[in-house]
């Protein structure tokens, strides 16, 4: 069984329902996907959730920080590397090439057979021929040269079996409605596919990493949740539905269940070792469930190594702003600041607490917690909301909080949900730390 994985970034479920109306329905109606309504990031930007889905570990374990900013990722084993193995070819196609080049070394040796990488560098660099502005190859879209280049290696290698990864990353981030100027596109890309008959033996993923990160409409509930709920969709093959009844049964049963990127990664390698135990394998660190077997109903964002603050299958119940709890915490988050920022004092000003936008207390639903059977709820955890000044930075975060130890904790990722631009220009080579720094000239 071959594999098509095709990521378009910034894109949440509910933003491909509004924005790719042609294609989402194409797929559901004409392809029979599976839609994946409960899929939940698991880290903050396009990194984090694309090692996930390809490696099936956090960052953190694989390991990255800013100390591996120089070390190339081509010693690690990533999905396709491992469908390479058994022999099939192999496509890494991205427009932006900045997944694993952006602050960060790359790939020294090529990933896979085939990979666009000096195609694209030196596509932006012919300026005569390319519209940074418009994202356009002079009358073409870059989107849809990726799409054209992943068609034409389907077309190459339709009697072999082979694992094609193609990232449009540039599209869709800025601009809240630029998403739709992709739905004719990937529709065609589909449609040519399947009309002449190069799905038959291929197992086809179309999704996100994430959705909109920043801007006014990511400050909203909605956007919040948004954020965390990429769009997945599935494209099972209808012979394989036949053949494995127990498989197809178990996938559509797990749309309505809490899915993430990790899941995708124990599909994958089941897909690579399709057989008769595939009910039986375990994933790895039992984070991640193939949705070729039924994930349990019950499952928690603990199950599925969910950070706090990355989940939505919590209830929120909001708390006024002037809680003496909410300021102590708020005091705490941007303490936290000054100790990320301690040690680039010389460049970046002091944030101080402008004002407390929103905070809400966060715990597991009553039904998860009747269903489990636990006669304890779990300790408080706040989602707090805050400007800063100067700069006018809004940051959010989730923490954890014992009142009776008075112990306090980051759980997670902080978000910073306004666009920074230029204003941390000046530690430009810092990654992690760009989203807090303000420079002081």
């Amino acid at each position: 069984m071959s594999v098509i994985l095709l990521v378009l970034d910034y894109i949440s479920r509910l933003q491909s329902v509004r924005s790719l109306k042609r294609t989402h329905s194409y797929l559901l109606d004409v392809l029979e996907a599976s839609e994946l309504t409960m899929c939940n990031k698991t880290g903050d930007n396009t990194f984090p959730n694309i090692a996930a889905l390809t490696l099936g570990k956090f960052v953190e374990e694989i390991p990255y920080n800013e100390s591996y900013r120089h070390v190339p990722f081509d010693k690690h084993n990533y999905i396709w590397k491992r469908f390479s193995a058994k022999g099939y070819r192999s496509l890494y196609n991205e427009d932006r090439n900045e997944t694993f080049d952006y602050m960060m070394a790359g790939f020294h040796s090529y990933p896979s057979d085939y990979y666009n990488r000096h195609f694209s560098m030196a596509m932006q660099e012919g300026k005569s021929v390319w519209d940074r502005d418009m994202l356009c190859m002079m009358d073409r879209l870059e989107t849809g040269m990726v799409l054209d280049y992943a068609a034409k290696f389907v077309r190459l290698q339709q009697n072999l079996p082979y694992f094609a990864f193609s990232f449009a990353t540039k599209l869709t981030p800025d601009e809240f409605y630029y998403a739709q100027y992709a739905d004719l596109l990937v529709l065609n890309f589909l449609r040519e596919l399947h009309e002449d008959q190069l799905l038959n033996n291929t197992l086809l993923i179309v999704f996100s990493d994430h959705g909109i990160r920043t801007g006014d409409y990511r400050n909203t509930y909605e956007g919040m949740m948004e954020e965390r709920l990429p769009m997945m969709y599935l494209v099972f093959l209808k012979w394989c539905k036949q053949k494995y009844p127990l498989y197809s049964k178990n996938l559509e049963l797990n749309t309505k269940r809490l899915t993430t990127p990790f899941d995708i990664y124990e599909t994958l390698r089941d897909v690579l070792h399709f057989d008769d135990r595939i009910l039986q394998r375990k994933g790895y660190k039992n984070r991640g469930i193939s949705l070729f077997r039924e994930i349990p109903k019950e499952r928690t964002y603990q199950d599925a190594g969910i950070a706090p603050h990355w989940c939505t299958c919590v209830e929120h119940t909001v708390v006024n702003t002037s809680d003496n709890t909410i300021n102590f915490l708020s005091d705490f988050l941007v303490r936290s600041f000054h100790r990320k920022l301690s040690n680039v004092q010389d460049k970046c000003k002091v944030l101080a607490l402008e004002e407390i936008r929103h905070a809400s207390k966060v715990q597991i639903s009553e039904s998860v917690l009747e269903s489990r059977k636990r006669k304890v709820k779990p300790q408080a955890h706040y989602k707090i909301k805050i400007e800063t000044k100067p700069g006018g930075a809004l940051f959010e975060a989730t923490i954890f909080y014992d009142e009776r130890f008075q112990i306090r904790r980051l759980d997670g990722d902080i978000s910073r949900i306004n666009k920074y631009g230029s204003q941390s220009s000046c530690i430009r080579e810092n990654h992690e730390l760009q989203k807090y720094c303000l420079c002081k000239m």
